[in-house]
């Protein structure tokens, strides 16, 4: 049975006008893809594509100039509760400790007890290895410590869509993979009620590890230049079987970058 479409994006354009001006910059052109349950779909390309844009669309934190997006069957026109974001810098609250911090997208949500909140923050806390962290504040953890409450954070609010706006480039090789691992583990374990999840990442590599598709934006202004399928099982995903995959996409966006220098000359 063919898997339901989570999120389905259609004719999406974004602008910004200038400042003082009549003219308009156009961040984002004729965007159409959709996301279906059990997906994780990556979003690359180079700087100026537009990545950020169109994951906060999705997140209804930025509102299109045209074009719909449609989550859950419904139009999003705001930011929808069963949605959640990864930030890139950690967004954290420096003024409240960790546990605080986890619970702080949930603790005014009346439909949830507050032996639930407690519960479902302790359970994420052990989860994602918080551990014995729970009263340290953001200043007294580490950068890979930081994103983890981040992740658990967004987490908390058991979100069916999880975005993810290049969540581990903050981050050490070691602790990147650590964090990467866990989180595809819990997902396809179904330790996490996610349903899908959209990453925005620079890390060629990591995308094809991670995704089921990739899709790649041109950029100026951005746009889908071509969608790659990752075929080959996670279980199966080394870095001798996604090398070649990994050169093609890195190929394509060498040319696809020199294609935009020169036409700016």
């Amino acid at each position: 049975m063919e898997k339901k479409n989570l999120i389905k994006v259609t004719s999406l354009c974004k602008a910004y006008g200038v400042e003082r001006s009549k003219k308009y910059i156009q961040v984002l052109k004729d965007i159409n893809f959709t996301v279906k349950e059990g997906e994780f779909v990556s979003l690359i390309g180079q700087s100026g594509a537009g990545k950020s844009t169109l994951l906060r669309s999705l997140a209804g934190l930025v509102h299109p100039s045209h074009g719909e997006i449609i989550f859950e069957g419904k139009k999003i026109k705001e930011p929808d509760p069963n949605i959640s974001m990864v930030f890139q810098n950690f967004a954290l609250f420096p003024w409240l400790n960790v546990y605080k911090n986890v619970s702080f997208g949930i603790d005014n949500n009346l439909k949830i007890s507050k032996n639930e909140i407690n519960d479902r923050v302790k359970k994420l806390i052990k989860m994602i290895g918080l551990e014995g962290n729970e009263k340290s504040y953001p200043r007294e953890i580490s950068g890979g410590m930081k994103q983890r409450v981040g992740f658990a954070r967004a987490l908390a609010a058991e979100p069916t869509l999880l975005l993810l706006d290049e969540p581990f480039s903050a981050l050490d090789v070691v602790t990147s993979k650590q964090l990467s691992d866990q989180l595809i583990n819990m997902w396809l374990s179904q330790q996490i009620v996610t349903k899908s999840i959209v990453m925005i990442t620079h890390d060629i590599e990591q995308a094809v590890q991670m995704s089921d598709r990739i899709i790649l934006l041109d950029s100026n202004p951005g746009r889908i230049a071509k969608v790659y399928n990752i075929d080959i099982p996670r279980n199966q995903r080394t870095i001798s079987s996604i090398s070649s995959i990994v050169e093609e996409i890195t190929n394509e966006m060498v040319v696809m970058t020199e294609l935009n220098v020169n036409k700016n000359f």
